[in-house]
């Protein structure tokens, strides 16, 4: 059976239509997706460059997938995000906002200089309002207390 060239055409635009639109679930997947936007704030800030670290990764997957509702793994400094459209860098601009010189703990945490370690990942969450991405960011060591 022959299709007719106009429905060829169309089903081919479609198909390429189809593999240049980013899957948004696979979005921020990638540690650079998240060491790009840490490391230029700290490049900012005149210190030394993040390194991906797989286990708090895996720490940062398992307080994602809670959704804000559980508890965060108290060794490492953490830093969360939620948002309708959240993106590794949306994350990271808020954190490093100043608002009139006074910066936030989550600042101090992206740029702390003896951190040395990140890990983080999103996950798809629903409330009442629909779908939303909660993010979470684990830096070894923590950002001073003090």
């Amino acid at each position: 059976m022959e299709f007719p060239k106009n429905l060829a055409l169309v089903l081919a635009i479609t198909s390429v239509i189809c593999l240049a639109i980013p899957n948004p679930s696979l979005a921020d997947d990638s540690p650079s997706d998240y060491l790009n936007p840490h490391n230029m704030a700290r490049k900012d800030a005149k210190v030394d460059p993040l390194y991906w670290n797989k286990e708090l990764a895996h720490y940062a997957e398992q307080s994602a997938g809670n959704c804000g509702r559980g508890s965060y793994n108290s060794h490492y400094g953490v830093n969360v995000y939620k948002d309708r459209h959240a993106t590794a860098y949306d994350a990271v601009k808020e954190w490093t906002k100043c608002k009139h010189g006074d910066c936030s703990d989550d600042y101090k945490q992206v740029v702390w200089p003896h951190t040395k370690w990140l890990g983080c990942a999103h996950h798809p969450c629903h409330d009442h309002n629909g779908e939303y991405y909660f993010i979470v960011c684990y830096y070894d060591p923590p950002a001073s207390k003090h």
